[in-house]
């Protein structure tokens, strides 16, 4: 549970400092800055990180 909250921390850490379009257009780049600050996280010490891949975006308009 601690680790998943942790992704989507770092997740939403990353996502809100681009643009809508950034987001969508740049998934390879995104992934790679989420998988550099779990790497960086000192709580996941002992867990490796070979990858991370988004998969869906999906944007709700409100």
């Amino acid at each position: 549970m601690k680790i998943s909250m942790t992704i989507l921390f770092k997740l939403r850490e990353v996502i809100s400092t681009l643009e809508i379009d950034e987001i969508l257009i740049n998934r390879k780049n995104l992934s790679d800055r989420v998988k550099n600050l779990l790497l960086e996280d000192q709580s996941l010490t002992g867990l490796s990180i070979h990858s991370v891949d988004l998969k869906d975006i999906i944007y709700l308009l409100k």
